[in-house]
């Protein structure tokens, strides 16, 4: 088992800030692969935690706004995203999203599947379906998916060849910086995680989004990471604005919370 990294991103929607995204994949390609022509051989992957666009069905958005700026490493580097509210909009099936990548069929209509890379399990899940705010809720589908990755996690307890579970998904169980972004639904996919990671000893963590704005921190007294991988484009929250105020909290679950555009590349110890 090596040790390999990843990309994690959230939030590629341009949002009147065309330019930033290809910045970022600019930056990748210099500080983290030495050149963008090296990335295939240091990225096993990049994450979206959701909003690839800023509105699905916009196929001059996907074209442009995604692809055009990513162009530079998509084609050697694969995707694995999941979706956001805005990757809904005008597209409540999922259709445009669905036909823009070429996703594993083993979950429920691309909506949330299982991939693994080396020792590490990602489980995409759709978090839009399962949220108040920002969502559609329904109740059969939250059943259905919960289902779905509890019968996961469990088949990982003692699968060998899996030292580490991660899961993506769009909205956050708790927001430090936008509380009105917040999902019980996400909450209870974040359960299952960390009561996955205590019963097997098996490292765990979610990457989300929604918010956008930086966060990371870990579960109390259970190895499992909580990062917000945001933003990658489009509207930075505003955390020193009065007004917003009664939209922020400190939770003592994250460690640090930064409002700027960003990315994050994660290594995965091949022994744990």
């Amino acid at each position: 088992k090596e040790s390999f990294n990843f990309l994690a991103l959230s939030d590629t929607q341009n949002n009147h800030t065309y330019g930033v995204l290809k910045d970022i994949i600019d930056a990748v390609g210099s500080y983290s692969c030495g050149n963008i022509s090296n990335c295939d051989q240091v990225l096993r992957g990049i994450t979206i935690s959701g909003d690839v666009v800023n509105h699905g069905a916009s196929i001059s958005q996907w074209r442009n706004d995604f692809f055009g700026q990513m162009k530079d490493i998509t084609p050697y580097v694969p995707l694995i995203p999941t979706p956001g509210n805005h990757d809904y909009y005008g597209n409540s099936e999922l259709q445009t999203y669905r036909t823009m990548f070429m996703l594993p069929q083993n979950g429920y209509q691309e909506r949330y599947y299982a991939l693994k890379i080396a020792n590490m399990q990602i489980l995409s899940l759709d978090s839009y379906m399962i949220s108040t705010e920002h969502g559609n809720f329904t109740e059969s589908f939250r059943r259905e998916q919960l289902a779905w990755l509890k019968e996961k996690l469990n088949s990982y307890k003692k699968d060998p060849e899996v030292d580490v579970v991660l899961s993506i998904f769009h909205h956050g169980c708790l927001s430090a910086v936008w509380t009105i972004g917040e999902s019980i639904g996400s909450c209870e996919n974040v359960r299952a995680l960390e009561d996955f990671t205590k019963e097997s000893g098996k490292n765990s963590g979610h990457l989300f989004g929604h918010t956008h704005a930086y966060s990371r921190g870990f579960s109390r007294d259970i190895n499992h990471l909580w990062l917000n991988t945001a933003s990658a484009s489009g509207y930075r929250e505003k955390m020193n604005d009065a007004n917003i105020a009664s939209m922020t909290k400190d939770y003592n679950t994250f460690s640090i919370s930064s409002s700027q555009f960003g990315f994050t590349i994660m290594t995965i110890n091949g022994e744990n």
